[in-house]
């Protein structure tokens, strides 16, 4: 009976450290926001790798790690799904919010100007 105890005492334990893990995780990728204080201008060159593209946006400060960026991206097989071009990262972004960003291919638009003659 008492081995039977310590096992549900177990288990309960472990459920109750996976659900801790799991709701941190979910804190740090899907609702704290990025280190930014302004929109930043990113660029995701054609054909550059996940892992690359995230060593970039970190040296910006945009990233407070590259690698849990590429981890977060290899959990939801999204690696290959980053589209090159330039995008706007506004402030309150979080994590999940920029691979949402760099999956959608939604670049940022410039205006430009010609004068006449």
């Amino acid at each position: 009976m008492r081995a039977k105890n310590r096992l549900s005492l177990g288990l309960s334990c472990l459920a109750a450290l996976l659900l801790l893990v799991a709701a941190g995780l979910y804190w740090r990728w899907y609702l704290r926001p990025l280190p930014i204080s302004a929109a930043v201008d990113v660029e995701v060159l054609p054909g550059e790798p996940l892992r690359e593209a995230a060593a970039k946006f970190q040296q910006q400060g945009l990233l407070p790690s590259a690698h849990e960026f590429v981890l977060y991206a290899r959990l939801l097989h999204a690696t290959g799904a980053v589209r090159a071009g330039e995008y706007r990262v506004e402030p309150g972004t979080s994590l999940a919010g920029l691979l949402v960003l760099m999956r959608s291919g939604k670049v940022g638009v410039h205006a430009l100007t010609l004068a006449e003659g």
